[in-house]
């Protein structure tokens, strides 16, 4: 998803890449430069890691994350890095934070992406479009199974 993100702000500012971990994800430098086509040592990324945020710190055991209690932190961590840095999207890396989106949206006015966001992508590339063209090409789901091959 960097790669759409980082085209769809061109060269408006910065992205904020919130991470479950900093130091890991800084790991992950050369699989994402080859995967991706993206160097986020680059100026263009600011990385920002929630591992140290309370409420958080359960996914690293694989615990439930208190949602209520890491909020705040992850919000106020959004909120810092937008202030300090010329943001202009969020991109969540980790599939553990969507669930903090809406706030971190409300807080900063920021667009937010992530897993959700992404697999509406993905989704509603197949999905009837209500608001214009061809209405009745669209079967609801039947209920069964099948095989999916891309061609």
């Amino acid at each position: 998803m960097l790669p759409a993100v980082n085209a769809s702000i061109c060269h408006q500012g910065k992205i904020l890449i919130v991470t479950a971990n900093s130091k890991e994800f800084e790991a992950m430098h050369d699989l994402i430069l080859e995967m991706c086509s993206t160097d986020t040592f680059r100026d263009k990324y600011v990385i920002v890691g929630v591992e140290d945020v309370p409420g958080f710190e359960p996914i690293f055991t694989r615990g439930k994350i208190d949602i209520p209690k890491a909020e705040a932190g992850i919000v106020e961590k959004c909120v810092k890095a937008c202030s300090e840095h010329k943001i202009s999207a969020i991109l969540f890396e980790c599939t553990q934070l969507p669930p903090f989106s809406d706030s971190v949206r409300a807080a900063t006015a920021k667009p937010i992406f992530d897993a959700i966001v992404a697999c509406d992508f993905f989704v509603d590339a197949f999905s009837d479009n209500p608001r214009f063209g061809l209405r009745t090409w669209y079967k609801s789901w039947d209920g069964r199974h099948s095989s999916f091959h891309l061609a």
